[in-house]
């Protein structure tokens, strides 16, 4: 009897000792991760810093808006590593947990900002869109900026298809999410004027915000997904609608011909630290619900 027991002991025993190595090997994979994402980080930071600008053109550097810039990349990078670490945390991880999906949006983000840092000072001086009137491949600076934001979409689309579409078979969402992607790849890379990429935010960007609110609050309504206290990241949501409405009229005030617009850098960093709140704290029904 008792030499029935322990093969199952020794083989309990093994895959317990395998479990503590792949978490192991999953620690040091996240270690290397932000090791590499500080690397790049300050390796993009240099480079936007250090580039030269096209010919005919100067940098005008606004120092509050390139502190208020610097200062939300490095917040987004412990709120990304933050999230990424709750994910590992998990007991069963997917690559469409809420974190991991946040995590990421946090890290392309990024990247977004630090090339912001280059077009905001680069571009300190002239009309963007007269510029690019007797210089078309300039173009191509909102373009690739575009393509970031779409990517910076992406997780966050992933992550409303993953809820909404939760009762259909996964390759409808992958299908969804690869329609999202290419259609709107398509169209920035093919549009020819400044005139029709520079609203783009109105008919990207405004649909994942209100969906978002919409969504995060349902799952409140309905007491879903008690990990996570989607009030306040609705709240959140709603507070960075009001921080993109309010950009442009912050862009009018003070010294042109960015204006205030640091103002509104600074009101999405806290947007975010609040978004990441919601991910910390426990609604009051997730101790009845499972």
């Amino acid at each position: 009897m008792q030499i029935l027991y322990q093969k199952p002991l020794k083989y309990f025993n093994l895959i317990l000792m395998t479990s503590t190595k792949l978490n192991k090997l999953y620690l040091i994979l996240i270690m290397v991760f932000i090791i590499a994402i500080l690397n790049f980080i300050s390796f993009l930071s240099s480079f936007v810093l250090a580039q030269s600008p096209p010919t005919g053109m100067e940098f005008n550097v606004d120092p509050l808006l390139t502190i208020s810039i610097i200062a939300r990349e490095i917040v987004l990078i412990f709120l990304g590593f933050f999230l990424l670490n709750k994910w590992f945390k998990a007991e069963k991880r997917f690559f469409t947990d809420l974190p991991f999906l946040m995590a990421l949006t946090t890290f392309i983000l990024i990247v977004a900002k630090a090339y912001d840092l280059y077009l905001y000072n680069l571009f300190g001086d002239y009309n963007f869109e007269i510029y690019i009137a007797t210089d078309p491949i300039l173009i191509w600076y909102a373009k690739i900026r575009w393509l970031v934001i779409l990517a910076n979409t992406v997780p966050m689309v992933g992550l409303l298809l993953s809820i909404w579409m939760a009762d259909y078979d996964k390759k409808y969402l992958y299908l969804t999410l690869i329609i999202f992607i290419s259609s709107w790849t398509i169209y920035i890379v093919v549009v020819p004027t400044f005139g029709l990429i520079k609203d783009i935010h109105v008919f990207l960007l405004l649909p994942i915000i209100l969906l978002s609110i919409i969504t995060y609050l349902f799952l409140y309504k309905y007491k879903r997904l008690p990990e996570i206290h989607s009030l306040i990241i609705s709240i959140a949501w709603i507070a960075y609608l009001v921080s993109s409405i309010l950009r442009p009229f912050l862009m009018t005030i003070g010294e042109p011909p960015w204006g205030l617009v640091w103002v509104s850098e600074l009101m999405d960093l806290i947007i975010w630290c609040i978004m990441t709140l919601g991910f910390v704290i426990k609604p009051n029904y997730s101790k009845t619900v499972k």
